[in-house]
């Protein structure tokens, strides 16, 4: 399932989740943070400012106007003068103003409003005394005096009044300004540990991005190393991400093509250009390796060296494109009379051989016989004209004891014998020495036995 999973998802989709994985705590906790901060903390203490401008600072202003209004009466008594009529009606004013707007601002708080009821109650009984002491010409001195003692009682139960309120405000704001401290110390607690989480995260990712892509690069890697080093066999096996996957085809596939070229280029070196044979140089290595499995198995082998007779003639009589033609008609009759693993090389001008590895020099001298008499009856048809010819060939046996080089030197010794001897004839020569099979003219065999040096 997991192997599966692996293999199946693209690169895309294993950084997607990588990137998931590392920026989730980081997203949660951002969101997370938000919230308990606002709510938390940034709420709170604008609950906190927003009670203590609307709650606390009238509380407090109230209580400085009532002692203000004490200090009009005070003022009235010491000095009776006028002025101060003006300024305790504007005082009057602001005080019950004050208390109204303090009153609708405490609806959640109840303790709070009815201490605040029962201070604005005395204020009224005050301010009606007050109004009295408006008169207190006309009144008695003694009546006076009474009055200013209820205005100085009634404004200090209202104060009293005030100051219980207060203090219970200045508690519930003081509890809830601790409850935001608290929070805000979570909230950083909690941005903490979310930056750790992250990091961790972060790393996870990048150890699951980095093990999904690290394998399949390496592999890219090495094995585009080992092509640059010249390893044309080795193929990179990459099973995800696919995308990966496919890189490694596509280099897999550019290496076969270029191996296929070298391959195409190489073989263009070891043919030849005119007969499509291999040339001179495929025929040494290809000698050098029959030799090396003859010794190694110890089985047979057999070389034929052909040569074309007086081809010097065809050139001069019927030009140098004819005598293209007759070399390309007798190279494709030496493959006709070959077995189809064998291989012809043309290794001169007129020069061609054949390697018969596994086969015996009987056997390579009936397949030689084939050759030449395949040859000798074929005629090139060139501008018009018919041209025959024949072929000398020369047989040796491959043994073990024999290097490549004495092989062909065998061969060639064959090959000059049977040129020696009349052309259009095969010599074989053996460790028994060279055996020479040419038909006379009049078609029969003879077989002609010498000694070699």
């Amino acid at each position: 399932m997991l192997g599966t999973l692996w293999k199946s998802n693209s690169l895309r989709y294993w950084v997607a989740i990588g990137m998931t994985v590392a920026l989730a705590p980081l997203a949660i906790s951002v969101i997370g943070g938000f919230f308990l901060f606002n709510h938390g903390v940034v709420k709170i203490f604008k609950d906190v400012a927003s009670r203590h401008l609307e709650q606390i600072v009238p509380t407090q202003q109230l209580r400085l106007q009532l002692a203000d209004s004490l200090e009009l009466i005070v003022e009235h008594e010491d000095e009776g003068a006028d002025l101060w009529l003006a300024q305790y009606r504007a005082l009057d004013h602001q005080i019950d103003t004050g208390f109204t707007q303090l009153q609708a601002r405490l609806t959640n708080e109840p303790e709070a409003r009815s201490l605040v009821q029962r201070a604005w109650n005395n204020w009224t009984v005050a301010a009606e005394i007050g109004s009295e002491i408006q008169q207190s010409r006309q009144l008695s001195d003694q009546r006076a005096i009474a009055l200013a003692t209820g205005y100085r009682e009634r404004l200090s139960a209202a104060s009293d009044y005030l100051e219980q309120a207060y203090t219970k405000l200045d508690a519930g704001v003081g509890a809830d300004y601790q409850r935001a401290i608290r929070s805000y110390e979570n909230a950083l607690w909690l941005s903490a540990l979310a930056a750790i989480i992250s990091i961790i995260a972060v790393i996870f990712g990048v150890i699951i991005i980095s093990r999904i892509i690290s394998t399949s690069v390496d592999r890219l890697v090495g094995g585009a190393a080992l092509f640059a080093a010249g390893d044309r066999t080795h193929r990179i096996e990459v099973e995800a991400p696919p995308e990966l996957k496919r890189v490694a085809g596509e280099f897999n596939t550019m290496i076969e093509r270029i191996q296929d070229s070298e391959t195409a280029l190489a073989d263009l070196a070891r043919r030849d250009a005119l007969t499509q044979l291999f040339n001179r140089r495929a025929f040494d290595e290809a000698l050098a390796e029959m030799h090396a499995r003859i010794q190694r198995d110890g089985e047979e082998g057999s070389l034929i060296m052909l040569d074309i007779d007086h081809f010097k003639r065809v050139n001069d009589t019927y030009g140098h494109p004819a005598g293209d033609d007759t070399l390309r008609n007798v190279a494709q009759i030496i493959v006709v009379n070959s077995r189809p693993f064998d291989h012809a090389y043309r290794t001169g001008g007129e020069e061609f051989a054949v390697l018969l590895p596994g086969v015996n020099i009987d056997d390579a001298r009936e397949m030689a016989e084939r050759m030449r008499v395949g040859i000798a009856a074929n005629h090139t048809r060139a501008n018009g004209n018919d041209i025959s010819i024949t072929v000398s060939i020369g047989v040796a046996k491959a043994s073990a004891a024999l290097t490549p080089k004495a092989v062909l030197e065998a061969a060639d010794a064959a090959l000059y014998f049977a040129k020696s001897n009349g052309r259009n004839r095969v010599a074989i020569i053996d460790e028994f020495g060279c055996r020479e099979a040419a038909p006379p003219r009049n078609g029969s065999a003879k077989i002609i036995n010498i000694a070699t040096k």
